[in-house]
């Protein structure tokens, strides 16, 4: 049975993501797009050009998963976020937030269609039967072979999730792997830069643990631990509470590995 959490400090408004006009152009700039190329695809198949209108429908589709890429981190994380129980990579048992549904969905099927648009390029490259169609088949292969290496590795990694346990912090992140033990954390706070994020401050320790790919936004942080709040959702602000009541209460880590009932009904 979980404590009542204490209610942590946090910049007001947070998790509110700050509105870029880059952003914001582009979502309009890649919607008006893919628009664009759905009324093209539906003029294709009126004028019985049927091959263009599955290119332009394709086209569509890709760009308008791009706009909502962008527009869902434009949105303040909706609904009321949740504690589960869940397991670190090494098995050990603790109070867990999962990552949201919604950014999963625009991410891979985004990264689905690139990789279908790229193996489609190298098909039209090697039917030219041309050394410049060649070349570029070639880059086109390439790009779809890491494509298809890091939709592998997200799906693989799926879902996303922040456990506390007694001993220690993990975050599975979408390419990579994060453990902070208790002991090495200086301080977590609610930060508001270009992204609302929850940094868990730490140093390096014989106790941390890491694992996957970290070219990524939060891996250029190591070894503070960064969490998105686009990737947690409506359970970012619940997390970032838990994260702080434990960081200053250590006599109360051991019940993390407890049912978190009393923790969801208070929070």
């Amino acid at each position: 049975m979980q404590p009542n959490p204490i209610h942590a400090p946090a910049p007001e408004g947070w998790p509110r993501p700050k509105r870029s006009a880059r952003l914001v152009f582009a979502v309009g700039y890649l919607g008006l797009f893919a628009l664009g190329m759905f009324a093209g695809s539906a003029w294709a198949v009126y004028t019985d050009q049927i091959g263009a209108a599955v290119l332009l429908l394709f086209g569509g589709l890709g760009f308008g998963h791009l706009a909502g890429l962008a527009a869902g981190q434009l949105r303040l994380p909706q609904g009321e976020g949740r504690a589960t129980t869940g397991t670190t990579d090494d098995g050990e048992i603790g109070l867990t937030y999962t990552y949201a549904r919604a950014p999963y969905y625009w991410l891979i099927t985004t990264l689905a269609l690139v990789t279908l648009a790229s193996l489609g390029v190298t098909a039209l490259g090697l039917l030219a039967a041309e050394t410049a169609g060649w070349v570029v088949a070639a880059i086109a292969a390439a790009s779809a072979g890491w494509l298809l290496w890091l939709l592998i590795l997200v799906v693989r990694l799926a879902p996303g999730r922040v456990v506390l346990t007694p001993t220690g912090v993990y975050h599975r992140s979408l390419t990579f792997e994060h453990f902070v033990p208790w002991w090495a954390v200086t301080e977590v706070v609610a930060d508001q830069e270009a992204h609302p994020v929850i940094a868990v401050k730490a140093y390096p320790s014989e106790g941390t643990r890491r694992s996957g790919r970290f070219g990524t936004y939060e891996g250029r942080y190591l070894p503070i631990m960064v969490i998105r709040s686009y990737r947690l959702g409506a359970n970012t602000l619940p997390a970032f509470q838990a994260l702080h009541h434990y960081f200053h209460n250590a006599d109360q880590r051991a019940q993390l590995s407890a049912p978190p009932r009393t923790f969801n009904n208070e929070a």
